[in-house]
């Protein structure tokens, strides 16, 4: 397990996206393989293959690193996402230890 502090999962967060970390946050901590979790996001989303790639390799990394819990706590504290958004997080965050 790496280690993250407070500002890498900062950083971290912004480029996967708040809201992309929460709605395919059980597809990026799945053992699905990262190219099959890529092509969901391209299809769904519509975000280039590279950013794509990025996104899921940076969530991954969040998760890898012990920091989910965090990440979708502080999602759930967020004024910069909409109310479902932080709802799904905090009860997300509830649910893992």
């Amino acid at each position: 397990m790496t280690q993250m502090d407070d500002d890498k999962l900062d950083r971290y967060l912004q480029s996967v996206g708040k809201r992309c970390f929460v709605n395919y946050f059980d597809d990026f901590a799945s053992g699905l393989p990262s190219d099959a979790v890529v092509e969901l996001l391209m299809k769904n989303e519509g975000y280039a293959e590279k950013a794509t790639r990025a996104r899921v390799s940076t969530a991954r990394s969040i998760i890898e690193a012990g920091r989910a819990r965090d990440a979708l706590t502080k999602i759930g504290r967020s004024e910069r996402v909409p109310d479902s958004v932080r709802d799904q997080a905090m009860r997300m965050a509830s649910g893992l230890r």
